[in-house]
């Protein structure tokens, strides 16, 4: 005998067209008394699954107060993909809180209830990050909590002045082994530095040398990696002032 599916807590999901077209229902207190409400949606059922929670988030009156990250992908990247297509939010910018929010916030602060959390606890984080990181995080944080006050589900408590902490020209002391070195080039594979990095990391170039180069002026070859030195010179030394030089240095 089958079993039968459980009951949910809140609100139902019928089913219309599986994977298509669902219809949300949900009961809902209205200054005229409690009232029956309605949705269609379309789309997958996890989809359909996670706007009824926004729902119930939104308007029951029990609703729970949504983690940080709940938050973050019920109501923040929603509204920020459409402000993104929409020409309101450059593409950069866009990438920029996505990363630092992955990488940074994530960690922290995505199980974290927003009506729980603590200004000390908010300070202390942000004084252990750098400060570009920390700049970028509590914007970012702001946004996200924004939202809950606006639906009142929770006060801004990223909105207190914070104090950042200074900048720094420190710069991390060590050698990368081979490992480490290439999960970076995972990393940056497809990035603006890729090819810098590449020339420093496994080519020993200097900073200006990895940087200088050009786009025409590099080559890969199996594992080496070519880099034209002088392009624009001639064999003579553009008229005596360089020295003549081999027209190709090979790194490995």
């Amino acid at each position: 005998m089958p079993r039968r599916s459980r009951r949910r807590a809140w609100g139902s999901i019928d089913s219309v067209i599986p994977n298509k077209k669902y219809v949300l229902r949900w009961m809902e207190n209205t200054p005229e008394g409690r009232r029956r409400r309605c949705e269609t949606f379309y789309g997958t059922y996890r989809e359909a699954d996670l706007r009824l929670a926004q729902i119930r988030v939104e308007r029951a009156a029990d609703k729970p107060v949504p983690t940080i990250g709940e938050a973050y992908t019920l109501w923040y990247l929603p509204s920020a993909e459409a402000r993104r297509d929409a020409g309101k939010l450059a593409s950069t910018s866009f990438k920029q809180y996505t990363r630092i929010w992955a990488s940074v916030i994530a960690p922290r602060w995505s199980d974290v209830p927003l009506d729980s959390v603590r200004p000390i606890d908010v300070q202390n984080w942000l004084s252990e990050q750098t400060h570009s990181n920390a700049v970028v995080s509590l914007t970012l944080l702001r946004q996200i909590a924004a939202f809950a006050e606006r639906y009142e589900v929770a006060d801004n408590k990223f909105a207190k002045p914070y104090v950042m902490p200074e900048k720094t020209k420190k710069r991390r002391r060590g050698v990368l082994t081979l490992e480490d070195a290439n999960k970076m080039l995972k990393k940056l594979h497809g990035a603006r530095c890729e090819a810098a990095f590449i020339l420093s990391c496994f080519g020993s170039c200097r900073t200006g040398e990895s940087l200088g180069t050009r786009g025409r002026n590099r080559q890969l070859r199996g594992w080496r990696a070519y880099v034209r030195d002088r392009p624009d010179c001639t064999d003579d030394g553009a008229q005596g002032r360089f020295p003549r030089r081999a027209p190709e240095n090979s790194r490995e």
